[in-house]
């Protein structure tokens, strides 16, 4: 019989194996009407009707059709709003896609683990999906995201 543990590292990566791509989403007949009212309601700045339709893209699994960029300003948005819980899902989604704003999800999600939620191990997991870079090939940009994990990481260890 399996601890707690691992069975729930093998849930987990079922969960990923089993995922739905962003191909696959976009194929699914209603990911158009609701990503086209998801993005009307962002750029309007209409963050309850964003919040309806990410509800409904969520249920249906093909929120991973969204582009990264508008997860990120949803995501930032709820955070203005002070819906930091809620903000937890689109980085979760941006951080999957493993795009070029994933470690900055992975280090937002970390900081809400640590802060709101007071969960340090959570958010040491998070942080450790952002992988330094191959030696010499880090910009200052992801130097700076690397100190500020590392930074983080320090925090949780004390927590």
């Amino acid at each position: 019989m399996e601890s707690p543990r691992a069975r729930r590292k093998r849930l987990e990566r079922e969960a990923i194996d089993n995922a739905p791509t962003t191909d696959s989403c976009r194929d699914h007949p209603e990911f158009n009407r609701l990503s086209y009212v998801f993005r009307g309601s962002l750029d309007a700045n209409n963050l309850h009707a964003a919040r309806q339709a990410f509800v409904h893209l969520d249920s249906l699994q093909i929120a991973m059709g969204l582009s990264d960029q508008y997860l990120m300003k949803y995501a930032l948005a709820l955070g203005v709003e002070g819906l930091w819980v809620d903000a937890i899902r689109p980085f979760v989604l941006i951080g999957g896609k493993r795009g070029p704003l994933a470690d900055d999800a992975y280090l937002r999600l970390a900081k809400i683990q640590l802060e709101i939620l007071k969960r340090p191990d959570l958010a040491m997991g998070s942080l450790n999906q952002i992988q330094p870079p191959e030696e010499g090939r880090a910009d200052a940009a992801k130097k700076e995201r690397l100190k500020k994990r590392n930074e983080l990481l320090k925090l949780c260890a004390k927590a």
